[in-house]
Formats: C-alpha cells, sequence, structure tokens
C-alpha cells in the first residue's frame, strides 16, 4: 500500500515536471534540439533514480524544482517517509513476539485463518482464542507505539535543531 501511494507522488512530480517544462518552452507539440545532444530516454531514467535516492530536503528540493508546489511535494515525500517506518516499527513489533505467536497474529491479520481455525489448531475454544489473539494485539500495539512516539521525539528535535540553524 505503501509503495502505492510513493509511485503515485513519482508519477505526479514527473508529470508536473514534463507539463511544466513543455509549457515553459512553448509546448509547440514538436521537440527541437536547441543544443548538445539530447537523449530523452537517458534523461528519464537519471530523473528517475534521483527521484528514489533523494535523501535529504535539499535532493529532494533539487528533485521537485519545476513542479506546481515543490513544498507539498517535500511534506508529501516525508510522510510517506514517516509511514515506511511506522510500517517497519510495526512490523518488527510482531516479530519480537514469540515465533508461533507472531505466526498466529500474521495468519489472522492477512485473513489466512479466522478466530475458529486458529481455535481449532490451537484445541482451544473460540472466545480463548480470541482473547489470545486480543492479547498479542495489544502487545504489539503497545510496542509499536513507544517506538514511533521515540521515533516522533526525535524526528521533532531534529526539526527545532534544523531551524536554530
Amino acid at each position: 500500500m505503501i509503495e502505492g501511494y510513493e509511485s503515485d507522488w513519482k508519477v505526479v512530480v514527473t508529470a508536473e515536471k514534463r507539463y511544466n517544462t513543455l509549457h515553459d518552452m512553448g509546448n509547440l507539440g514538436i521537440r527541437i534540439q536547441t543544443s548538445g545532444t539530447g537523449n530523452p530516454t537517458m534523461n528519464k531514467a537519471i530523473f528517475e533514480t534521483e527521484l528514489d535516492s533523494a535523501a535529504t530536503n535539499r535532493d529532494l528540493f533539487s528533485v521537485v524544482k519545476g513542479t506546481d508546489d515543490p513544498e507539498q511535494h517535500i511534506r508529501e515525500k516525508m510522510v510517506i517517509a514517516d509511514m515506511k517506518d511506522d510500517y517497519s516499527i510495526m512490523k518488527n513489533a510482531i516479530y519480537r513476539l514469540e515465533e508461533m505467536d507472531a505466526e498466529l497474529l500474521l495468519h489472522y491479520i492477512r485473513m489466512e485463518k479466522t478466530i475458529q481455525e486458529i481455535a481449532d489448531e490451537l484445541q482451544m475454544n473460540y472466545s480463548s482464542a480470541k482473547k489470545k489473539l486480543q492479547r498479542l494485539r495489544k502487545e504489539v500495539i503497545i510496542d509499536a507505539a513507544e517506538n514511533i512516539r521515540c521515533r516522533c521525539e526525535r524526528n521533532n528535535w531534529r526539526l527545532s535543531e534544523d531551524e536554530s540553524i
């Protein structure tokens, strides 16, 4: 899902840059080489590589320069990066459970098994299996929430440090 958001972001940025470049050139509908040798395929590949590898705000700004709202695109990219971090934190919280518990929870989350199927597998009644899954889910949420809170505090600290420079 996160990859979909990132892919959409890249499409929008690329389309805006392409449109704005054509608009600035007068959008004649034909390509006229004005200087040197041009290789649009190589230029597109380089731009897409820059989109993927932009790690800092400065890198991002150079990539989104020429779009309608570069600052908004940078904010969107940072939200996507935060979403990826949160997903990793959540996944790590699940894998910190005992192996069997992690597998059970993942089967349930992915809708591969119902509570009844899990109860049958563990040879327990439905309500006990449901309570076990709720307990595991709560453990994961508490663990992940603490790590996400720490990440947010570090990011806020870095932001306030950047503003003072």
